[in-house]
């Protein structure tokens, strides 16, 4: 199977960071690949780092646009994908030389799988290691809809190959939903089949320092996602996917709401503790003791509400985790 690859990179301002991206590309032992950079309003002068290394090379597509943010920029780059395959890399990521080589094996294997997810290394600003995907990996090394609905954003673009048609069929990234704009077009995707999980750290993907916005956003981005796929597929699902999707709404309406505790958004974070916990009722789940103190603690005064919520201490431990790392 000697089939083509179309590799995007959304790229903003990590010029040194985007060199060694492509570098990783190019020295994939599998070879028929094409690279689209789309370049997101740099200022870095990543243009010119383009031109003078890249110029001449036919298998490279480089895009300057005005900023448009992550998803528009990918959405940019696919309208000249071609290839039946399509993967993503993330700008500060990189890639495994055999990595190409092993998922095109795998679709040999199986040709009724409609991607590949590979496992991946994860390295912190201290250098320190970790491996992604150890305790919660997918039955039979398949990771379909009732798995990711269960896990929920965990997989990143870098790690993942999906064949070109799924992903005109899903409808590309949305760019509504920032911070889990993979994990929406992902759950779109696996409605129309599953995807081959390769165990092999194939991928280095950089992880930043902690910080609560970050998951904050995430979350919030997460559970409309969710909220949006439960509204549009619900009488579509079977029972038993329905079911896990409306649990993982209830999970990810319990996280977004205990963040809004921490910041003080008491009202904000009991209007989807409400919704949390008419959703338990109606799929006759009764409510955890969590959901149900996170729910009544959006009545306290702040910042009452802020230490009872969960977060607070949880900050303090990744502070403290960070100020070690750097």
């Amino acid at each position: 199977m000697e089939l083509c690859v179309d590799v995007i990179i959304s790229t903003y301002n990590r010029k040194k960071l985007l060199k060694e991206a492509i570098e990783s590309i190019l020295n994939q032992t599998y070879k028929n690949i094409k690279i689209i950079v789309s370049d997101d309003g740099s200022t870095d002068k990543t243009d010119e780092m383009m031109e003078k290394e890249h110029k001449h090379k036919d298998n490279i597509i480089y895009l300057k646009h005005e900023n448009v943010k992550q998803s528009l920029s990918r959405n940019m780059a696919f309208e000249y994908c071609s290839c039946p395959l399509v993967a993503f890399l993330d700008d500060d990521d990189r890639w495994d030389k055999h990595y190409l080589e092993k998922v095109i094996s795998a679709l040999e294997r199986d040709r009724n799988a409609i991607g590949v997810i590979t496992n991946r290394t994860e390295v912190y600003i201290d250098g320190k290691t970790s491996i992604r995907y150890e305790k919660n990996k997918p039955d039979n090394n398949r990771i379909d809809l009732k798995w990711i609905l269960k896990e929920g954003s965990i997989i990143s673009p870098s790690n993942t190959v999906v064949f070109r048609k799924y992903i005109l069929k899903a409808g590309l990234f949305r760019d509504f939903f920032v911070g889990a704009e993979d994990f929406d077009l992902l759950v779109r995707i696996l409605k129309f089949g599953y995807l081959l999980f390769l165990d092999e750290p194939l991928v280095l993907k950089r992880e930043r320092g902690y910080s609560l916005s970050t998951p904050l956003n995430e979350w919030r981005a997460e559970a409309l996602s969710l909220e949006d796929f439960v509204n549009r597929n619900l009488k579509k699902l079977t029972p038993d996917i329905k079911d896990i999707a409306m649990e993982s709404l209830v999970k990810n309406y319990s996280r977004y709401a205990k963040g809004l505790l921490y910041y003080g958004e008491n009202k904000k974070a009991g209007m989807y503790m409400k919704k949390a916990l008419k959703i338990s009722k109606s799929i006759n789940k009764k409510p955890s003791l969590k959901n149900r103190i996170r729910y009544y603690s959006s009545f306290l005064p702040y910042p009452a509400s802020k230490v009872v919520s969960g977060m607070y201490f949880r900050q303090l431990k990744e502070n403290f985790v960070n100020k070690k790392r750097i």
